[in-house]
């Protein structure tokens, strides 16, 4: 009886050691003020956070070593390692003010001479469809949180509307704040097929006041043609509908960052406008800042892609804010999504396509390469292509990736 008593207490000790732990945190810059919308990244976990206006957060883990990576427009990425004990952990993390290069990037620059954005979109366009046809599926954990507050709305519309499948007087809900929380799992299947599925959802927004619209953008690749419903920034013809200025670089690792601003050449429900953040060897988007407008409401999406897998950088945090003014209806509502990664598969065909590329910098293409790499090994050795090349080289990527494909 006593061995078993012992045996029943060391299983429950055992136990409480693989329980998950709480890390709280606070990012403040070297002043000490809170550094809002910053982004947290756990490598072994493949897990993105996102913490509040106040710069907190708060997540469970096992106990363990864990390497984080913190991020937050306008400050230096910081990655420090952080060990979680029984008792949990609570850590200050201090971000430093980004030191921008673009004064070295454009020195005298000549007033006809084509923006230096140009060339660097050129790139990042051509290989979209790369990243695009890259990973062959994945299956992920979505947490979402948020808030939607009704400001105004018409006397026509003043009835009940359904919360929970209740009725409820929409009279006692305007000016206050209203809560949604949701546990996702989702599953994608390359091209574009998601399957999403609710786990856990609480909320007390009115089913009336459908917010799918910013939430397409979790199923939705900005390396397509289409991005939650607009022309992509990386669509093959988007210079036709899009202005590109350079306006800052910075250091990420050994690759130069660039921050492009995107402007519309017209005002149209089908584009974006605000910032996409580009690596200089990868090519690959590292942050997307854009801007939506369409029917009185504008939708604002700030998404953190990581490098979840050698070489292959997935959504992993999304900021999405909203303001409607249109039909006599005031309303505005704010997200956030955190992404964990269980497994990913790639492509392996159209990943050797990528190294088969990213490896001929600087030398000569081969003789015996299939036409459409040697075509590709060509372009990609120029360090400027014309938008003719940049669609063309983008139109070889997504003919070589589709075959590749249709052949696992």
């Amino acid at each position: 009886m006593k061995t078993c008593l012992l045996c029943i207490i060391g299983f429950v000790l055992f136990a409480g050691n693989l329980s998950a732990q709480t890390l709280l945190g606070t990012i403040v810059n070297k002043k000490g003020e809170p550094v809002p919308n910053s982004t947290i990244y756990i490598h072994e976990l493949a897990r993105g956070i996102a913490a509040d206006d106040s710069g907190q957060f708060r997540m469970t883990l096992h106990e363990g070593a864990y390497t984080f990576e913190f991020r937050s427009l306008g400050y230096e990425t910081l990655t420090k390692p952080i060990t979680i004990g029984r008792s949990g952990a609570s850590v200050r993390i201090e971000l430093e003010e980004k030191t921008y290069l673009l004064e070295e990037v454009l020195v005298h620059p000549d007033r006809n001479a084509e923006d230096p954005a140009y060339r660097i979109m050129r790139k990042a366009i051509a290989y979209a469809p790369h990243y695009r046809y890259q990973v062959k599926e994945y299956t992920s954990e979505a947490y979402i949180k948020g808030t939607f507050t009704i400001d105004k709305i018409p006397a026509l519309l003043k009835r009940s509307v359904k919360v929970n499948n209740e009725n409820v007087d929409i009279n006692t809900l305007i000016g206050k704040p209203m809560i949604v929380e949701s546990e996702n799992q989702v599953r994608f299947l390359s091209p574009d097929t998601y399957h999403q599925k609710v786990v856990a959802l609480k909320t007390s927004v009115p089913k009336e006041f459908n917010m799918n619209k910013g939430l397409n953008t979790l199923t939705s690749s900005i390396y397509n043609e289409q991005f939650g419903g607009q022309i992509s920034p990386l669509s093959m013809n988007a210079f036709t509908y899009y202005i590109f200025r350079l306006e800052d670089t910075g250091v990420v690792g050994d690759q130069t960052l660039y921050i492009i601003h995107v402007i519309p050449k017209k005002k149209s429900a089908d584009l974006l406008s605000g910032y996409i953040h580009i690596l200089s060897n990868t090519w690959n988007v590292y942050i997307a800042d854009l801007t939506s407008k369409e029917l009185g409401i504008t939708m604002h999406y700030r998404i953190n892609y990581h490098e979840v897998k050698p070489s292959v950088f997935l959504p992993t945090t999304y900021d999405l804010s909203m303001k409607m003014n249109t039909m006599g209806i005031k309303a505005s509502g704010r997200y956030y999504a955190s992404i964990q990664y269980n497994s990913v598969a790639l492509n392996s065909s159209a990943a050797i396509s990528q190294r088969q590329v990213s490896k001929i910098a600087g030398k000569a293409a081969s003789p015996n390469r299939p036409q459409r790499i040697k075509q590709l090994e060509e372009l990609a050795q120029k360090e400027k292509i014309t938008d003719k090349e940049a669609r063309k080289m983008a139109k070889l990527m997504t003919d070589a990736s589709v075959t590749a494909f249709r052949t696992l």
